[in-house]
């Protein structure tokens, strides 16, 4: 067990070393890293959507999750440009049996989410909705923090600590208890107030029936002018997730964003 954390965290390590935190805040606390916001709007206030530029580090747009997912989405070399207008909803992929299953990252085989499933069934009823068991992993994990890296939900579980990765992993576990099809996203979620910022982010996205809508444990998604921009999916929840992980790290690589 102690050689199996130790390889992970090497791994992960050398996959975020690129990936500076934010400036310590309390928002940005859950956050996995920053990227520079270029605004060249002339209306900063009281708009629901946004054109933007996402500049990547090279010309790999057409392999991230956003691609397909956008109508007018065009791409010119490391630039790809579109409107964002809400969550870009996923309704050409369909769930597969290993979103419902455990796995060694979203290890909900662990005794210790018997007790979770005990008491979220105390609190919610024996059918959860989703955003129930979203509110539940934002209550549930009180120690919101940047001192992991990747943990696996069962360790989450237990520590009840974390920044975003964890409440993802954690509440794709949960989701998957309940037989919600569920899977960890990650990619940048962007704030188009008259500061804008935008962060590294992960996320969960579960199969609703005819699409993929979005959760995130954190609950800053309450916010209009706030747009969650998923770029890669980690479909590799096995021992080797941590490869995964670096290749969804380098997707997520955009240099900055221009808002127009």
């Amino acid at each position: 067990m102690c050689i199996r954390k130790a390889v992970i965290n090497t791994l992960l390590l050398a996959s975020m070393l690129s990936f500076a935190p934010p400036p310590f805040a309390v928002e940005a606390t859950l956050f996995i890293g920053e990227l520079a916001v270029d605004d060249q709007r002339h209306e900063t206030t009281g708009k629901e959507t946004v054109k933007l530029d996402l500049v990547h580090i090279d010309d790999r747009f057409s392999d991230t999750a956003i691609f397909n997912r956008i109508e007018d989405i065009s791409h010119n070399g490391n630039i790809a440009s579109f409107t964002a207008e809400g969550y870009p909803y996923d309704a050409l992929s369909v769930n597969e049996p290993w979103h419902l299953s455990a796995s060694f990252l979203i290890d909900n085989d662990d005794p210790v989410f018997k007790e979770l499933l005990l008491e979220i069934n105390k609190q919610y009823g024996a059918s959860p909705t989703p955003s129930d068991i979203e509110d539940f992993v934002y209550h549930y994990i009180a120690d919101k923090n940047l001192q992991h890296g990747f943990d696996m939900a069962a360790k989450v579980a237990v520590s009840r600590s974390g920044d975003c990765t964890e409440h993802a992993v954690l509440l794709a576990a949960l989701m998957r208890m309940f037989d919600y099809p569920a899977r960890v996203v990650t990619g940048v979620v962007l704030s188009t107030n008259e500061a804008p910022a935008a962060y590294y982010h992960a996320w969960v996205e579960y199969y609703s029936g005819s699409r993929w809508d979005y959760l995130d444990g954190t609950k800053i998604n309450s916010d209009k002018t706030q747009y969650y921009i998923p770029l890669s999916i980690i479909e590799d929840e096995g021992f080797s997730f941590a490869f995964s992980l670096a290749v969804s790290f380098q997707k997520s690589a955009i240099n900055k964003i221009v808002l127009q």
